[in-house]
């Protein structure tokens, strides 16, 4: 009697071994993230919001001496200020002068080329190649007066050049007792440009002059995309007229009025060229805001983002809290 003994292969637990460990090593990793991100979540991150600043505990506000002021509701002017270029008054003569000159360049082909197509038609006493030389020389004076006359409008507005302004105006300018000025403003204007009340801000000291006359809109390149041009005129003395390319500050306000929240002057402080203030947000936190110049009144300044009556700003220690965020690179970060 015979027994025979079927052996079978052992599976492949070099593999199962494997898989189990793999398995173990994933889910120790996923629950040391998870563990790691709720860590992490209870952690405050300094300088990722949006706005620059920085979080500061109550024991650090206090060791800061911060002190605290509501921003109010008051009524502010709808204006924008801008910048002025005074122009050249002898450049828009020579202008003008060029283009009537043109344009009477235009007329006289006009008239050779109607001159020529009557004899040309009276049994022709005119050759029919002279014809076309008379309409050719019609049509490019006809293409110069059109590509002066559009320089000309997109330098000095066409108010200037196809003579809506009065020759009373054009002659002051001519001689210095008017100055031209191109005003260019960053955004968009309180307003119709021919309703608005401009006014132009001179040199420490000197009153503002508020006779300013609106000419026409400008659309001359501005330095902004999103800004607006316009063309004033001031009447001024020759000898203290100021010279081309002299720059000053422009106000364009509208009549209406509008209320908006102010931040306190107490709290605006100066960095980089610009005007900051402080806005607690929560309990710790505190955002840097720009505000606006352009609309000061006498109890403080708008601001650049939008803010509700009632939210504290900083009145006191503002200087040291820029200190604070600069030391902890957050302004840097931010772009400032």
């Amino acid at each position: 009697m015979s027994i025979r003994i079927r052996w079978r292969r052992a599976p492949n637990t070099r593999g199962v071994i494997g898989l189990i460990a793999l398995s173990l090593l994933v889910a120790c990793g996923r629950q040391h993230d998870e563990s790691e991100g709720i860590r992490t979540a209870n952690v405050p991150k300094r300088g990722v919001q949006s706005a620059p600043g920085l979080q500061l505990e109550s024991d650090e506000q206090a060791a800061l001496g911060i002190e605290l002021a509501s921003v109010r509701e008051a009524t502010v002017a709808n204006s924008v200020r801008g910048t002025a270029v005074a122009l050249d008054g002898t450049a828009l003569a020579s202008t003008l002068a060029d283009l009537t000159a043109a344009r009477a360049e235009l007329r006289s082909a006009q008239q050779a080329a109607s001159r020529l197509q009557k004899l040309f038609d009276d049994d022709g006493n005119a050759s029919r190649a002279a014809l076309e030389t008379a309409r050719a020389q019609a049509a490019a004076a006809r293409a110069r007066v059109t590509t002066a006359t559009a320089r000309a409008r997109l330098d000095w507005s066409s108010s200037l050049v196809d003579g809506t302004q009065s020759g009373k105006r054009l002659a002051n300018i001519a001689a210095g007792r008017e100055v031209l000025l191109r005003a260019e403003f960053p955004g968009t204007l309180p307003g119709p440009a021919a309703g608005l009340q401009y006014v132009l801000l001179r040199r420490e000291g000197e009153p503002p002059l508020n006779a300013v006359a609106f000419i026409d809109r400008s659309y001359a390149p501005t330095a902004s995309l999103a800004g607006t041009s316009v063309l004033l005129a001031i009447r001024v003395d020759p000898e203290q007229a100021p010279r081309p390319g002299e720059r000053g500050l422009v106000v364009a306000s509208a009549a209406t009025t509008q209320m908006q929240p102010i931040v306190p002057l107490a709290a605006a402080i100066a960095d980089g060229g610009r005007l900051w203030c402080y806005v607690r947000r929560g309990t710790d936190r505190f955002e840097r805001i720009a505000l606006r110049v352009d609309a000061p009144t006498p109890d403080g300044y708008p601001s650049d983002v939008p803010l509700s009556p009632g939210d504290q700003v900083v009145v006191r220690g503002a200087p040291l809290l820029l200190s604070r965020e600069r030391d902890s690179g957050v302004a840097e970060a931010s772009g400032d």
